[in-house]
């Protein structure tokens, strides 16, 4: 080998010396950005010299060389990353002040920062027969920063933990150092920051507050000022928080007050969701200044949302350097769905990256009420796993059930409630009426008089039930619901969210007609509707939907605004298969009661008091509800070093795997536009911008099914498979579809099909 010309990337070409010097100069500004974060900066800075040493090896040099014909088998290879241990001078480590533990600390984190596949199969007893041949290359291998470099014997002791004390602090240690690395690596590697600066938030926040007084004050109103939940939030801004707040409180902007300054993350459930906070925070917040510098929207469809939503100025080097510093967490506010974050349960491979990333970040959880039993035990194992590493935590949420504050409580979860939840005391924005039977299109036609009225189901076939009966009657009625294909969902959104408004144009809302749904519309559609007639679905669920109509408004009227179907004798569509009926049945139970005992209207802090008390601990301890959400904190496999990536993880961290389906006939009416997309998506000589629309392109034309609806339902009717790549594929079914309906199977009686 030339002398220096030991490579460590090929792509583009980049040596051993030049890759270190990046990795010290990541770790300088994230020094200067982060200096308080818990880690020894100095073992740190020996880990980003001594990592990548191994890769002076000739069987790594020979892989990396684009003018080597030599091949290479996977046994002639040690992975580089317990080749470097054989650099590490403990002898010298120790006299510059380290201690044992530190050094151990130090040789794992360079043994396992990098390795893809298990290291269980490296024959330990071979690694020191490798110094000799390392010797004739470390002869040419010269670096400043390492002047006195040599090869020791392998210390296999090192590796072994069951001596240290205090295992708890070393893994944390652990995890911080070798988190820290990757992420440094990471970023060298993609040349680009580790860390953006937050220097603009709480600024850009008290800017937002004197745009909205300048402009109440144009209007002739009293002048806005933070209320009391948002300065709640920001006075504790140390604190891991709860918070209770009713719909319109403003828990966005009192979480952004609780991040402040700081590296945060904000989740929410639903993509839309993600997309909407995200673009609050570009347009109203940060006024579109500097947004690839200090935003970033993580989800599943990032890259496509980015390149639809970005400047027509901005190149597509720009566009994917800014999805490459969201997807490396470099970014100072990330909005995130939570399966990007709260994989770290299962510890896949470096998931130390991310959870060190969190050990000096904040965590916004909003809407937790959205979330089922498998996601909420996800979520407090993840929460312990964030508190013990020395990040923050704050949930925001409209309701908060009994039983999750004692179990946050009973698994050691510190944080801070405020003495009562912040509502609009007195204010009455609904009055039910509670009927005790199935939901039927006969009430819902008799309800609708030139007004606007929301139906929401359990399930898309009851839904469908209802759309039919009621378009035979020659009724206004459009459906929205997740079986549509991602074109025409896309349309039906837009359409439910434009004739929900109370207002067009300053002046109100005249649309009249029926929207029927599915719980699609519980969440994140901001829409104000004359009428609520729904099914029950268990009492969170319920409240949430009531926030669709008069969302803001107050109800001062005689009789009701929300008509409640609880299935009389029997049960509402969904229960058992997609509503857990323990839950349902318990829901039934106490609403009932109290919808027959007490006045048709209902305050905000009684919706509280329901939720608290329905799902409070003595209610649920015994259900299969509670059982799974321990089972998921408690599960054994979520505390052993997974041999999984990322994306493994985050398919099993979501409840049921999906597979993606395009109806035949959509197959049929699209085919010469699919196919010229495919092969644009396939032609790598396409610029990227080009095959990420080519993708998205296809995918309009797709939806997604549980799987196991999928195989109940659709899998025998599988016509073709169009594949995207060898990992990715689109399963054409034969069953009927249109733009009103949706998807329906076409097998008679084939059940229920679920959101």
């Amino acid at each position: 080998m030339h002398q220096n010309r030991y490579l460590a990337k090929s792509n583009p070409e980049e040596t051993i010396q030049q890759h270190t010097d990046n990795l010290l100069k990541q770790l300088e500004i994230l020094k200067s950005i982060y200096p308080n974060i818990n880690v020894n900066f100095d073992l740190l800075y020996y880990a980003c010299l001594y990592h990548d040493l191994g890769k002076i090896s000739l069987s790594f040099q020979k892989k990396v060389d684009k003018n080597s014909s030599y091949s290479i088998t996977n046994n002639e290879e040690f992975p580089h990353g317990v080749l470097s241990t054989l650099f590490i001078d403990t002898k010298k480590l120790r006299k510059l002040g380290f201690s044992s533990e530190e050094i151990s600390l130090l040789y794992q984190s360079v043994y396992y920062h990098h390795h893809r596949k298990s290291l269980d199969n490296v024959d330990k007893s071979k690694i020191t027969d490798q110094i000799d041949s390392l010797k004739l290359e470390l002869e040419n291998f010269h670096y400043d920063k390492l002047d006195d470099i040599k090869l020791v014997e392998f210390k296999e002791r090192l590796l072994d933990n069951s001596t240290i004390e205090n295992q708890t602090k070393f893994l944390k240690n652990y995890i911080i150092l070798k988190g820290l690395l990757n992420r440094l690596d990471y970023a060298a590697s993609a040349h680009i920051k580790v860390e953006n600066k937050n220097d603009f938030l709480e600024e850009y926040l008290e800017l937002f507050m004197e745009k909205l007084k300048k402009k109440e004050i144009e209007k002739g109103n009293p002048e806005p000022k933070w209320n009391d939940l948002q300065l709640f939030m920001k006075e504790n801004s140390n604190e891991n928080l709860v918070i209770i707040a009713q719909t319109g409180m403003g828990k966005t902007e009192g979480s952004l007050l609780w991040i402040g300054n700081n590296k945060g993350f904000f989740t929410l459930p639903i993509r839309t969701a993600n997309n909407a906070i995200y673009n609050r925070l570009k347009f109203d917040i940060l006024n579109e200044e500097k947004i690839n510098e200090r935003i970033a929207l993580l989800h599943g469809d990032t890259k496509s949302f980015y390149y639809n939503n970005s400047p027509e100025n901005e190149t597509t080097a720009d566009i994917e350097g800014y999805f490459t510093k969201t997807r490396q967490l470099s970014l100072p506010i990330t909005v995130s769905t939570l399966d990007q974050l709260f994989t770290i349960v299962f510890k896949y491979r470096n998931y130390e990256s991310v959870l060190a990333t969190l050990s000096y970040s904040k965590v916004v959880i909003d809407e937790i009420q959205m979330y089922g039993p498998e996601l909420i035990g996800y979520l407090i194992a993840g929460l312990i796993m964030i508190q013990n590493i020395g990040g923050k935590f704050a949930i925001v949420t409209a309701t908060f059930p009994g039983f999750l504050k004692q179990l946050m409580n009973e698994y050691g979860l510190k944080y801070k409630m405020s003495p009562a939840p912040f509502v609009d005391k007195g204010k009455i924005r609904h009055s039910v009426q509670w009927i005790e039977d199935k939901i039927n299109s006969d009430f819902i036609e008799q309800k609708y008089c030139d007004n606007r009225i929301l139906v929401i189901c359990n399930t898309v076939k009851e839904c469908q039930s209802l759309y039919t009966e009621l378009k035979d009657r020659e009724i206004p009625v459009n459906m929205f619901h997740s079986k549509f294909i991602k074109k025409d969902r896309d349309q039906k959104e837009a359409d439910i969210l434009e004739f929900g408004k109370l207002f067009k144009n300053e002046k109100r809302n005249t649309d009249v007609g029926i929207w029927i749904t599915t719980s699609v519309a519980e969440a994140s559609l901001d829409i104000d509707f004359d009428i609520l007639i729904t099914e029950l679905s268990d009492v969170n669920s319920l409240f949430q939907r009531f926030g669709r109509c008069y969302r803001k408004r107050e109800w001062s009227d005689e009789g009701y605004n929300c008509y409640v179907f609880d299935g009389g004798k029997k049960k509402c569509s969904g229960v058992s298969s997609v509503i857990d009926e323990e839950i349902f049945n318990i829901s039934k139970k106490n609403l009932r009661r109290f919808f027959t005992s007490h006045s048709s209207k209902i305050t905000e802090e009684e919706k509280m008091d329901l939720v608290e008390s329905i799902y409070s601990y003595e209610n649920i301890k015994n259900t299969k509800y509670y059982k799974t959400i321990t089972h998921f904190i408690d599960k054994p496999e979520l505390y052993l070093p997974a041999e999984t990536d990322k994306k493994e993880a985050q398919q099993n961290f979501r409840e049921i795997a999906s597979v993606t389906v395009m109806p035949k006939t959509i197959y049929d009416e699209n085919k010469e536009e699919i196919l010229n997309f495919l092969e644009k998506l396939n032609d790598f000589k396409n610029d990227i911008s080009k095959r990420v629309i080519a993708r998205q392109n296809i995918y309009k034309y797709t939806l997604t099914l549980g799987y196991e609806e999928f195989a109940n339902i659709y899998k025998h009717s599988l016509a073709n498979i169009i594949e995207l790549s060898s990992y990715e594929k689109i399963q054409v079914v034969d069953c009927s579809y249109s733009y009103d309906f949706g998807i329906s199977a076409v097998q008679p009686n084939s059940g229920g099909i679920f959101i």
